[in-house]
């Protein structure tokens, strides 16, 4: 079974936050500590572990991300982290913090922003922006349908 990046927020909201704190962030993959991030950084927490000193500490920074692109259906999102993926680009899909319930200035309700590093911005843009053909399009639905 594939956990999803929704999957681990939900679990994460749903954790006091002691329990939050307790988690060992060097034990969870990256889509989890992406999350896990998200919601300490939403509570205002201070997450420090209690490791021993030979952590390096520049390891427990959040990657600087910049939104790329704003979907209002999680389905389109995927789509679209495929697509950069298969082209070597590392994505991260994450709730839109910075507007007041997810609302753009226009009004337009917005669920999730992808982000990369800046530094591969302007490539995930151009792939973003590259008209995909029909035959491509079903071979992508084809093998999203597939069972894992």
């Amino acid at each position: 079974m594939d956990t999803s990046a929704e999957d681990f927020r939900r679990h994460f909201s749903g954790l006091s936050d002691d329990a939050l704190l307790e988690i060992n962030r060097d034990d969870l993959a990256e889509t989890a500590k992406l999350c896990y991030d998200e919601e300490i950084a939403s509570r205002g927490l201070d997450a420090e572990t209690e490791s021993d000193d030979t952590v390096d500490d520049s390891t427990e920074t959040i990657p600087e991300l910049v939104a790329i692109a704003k979907f209002d259906r999680q389905d389109e999102a995927n789509f679209a982290q495929g697509l950069l993926e298969v082209n070597g680009i590392q994505s991260y899909l994450s709730n839109d913090p910075k507007f007041p319930a997810n609302l753009l200035s226009s009004g337009t309700r917005c669920c999730l922003e992808l982000m990369v590093s800046p530094e591969l911005a302007d490539d995930a843009r151009l792939v973003l922006e590259t008209p995909i053909s029909d035959e491509e399009l079903a071979a992508q639905a084809e093998s999203e349908a597939e069972p894992q």
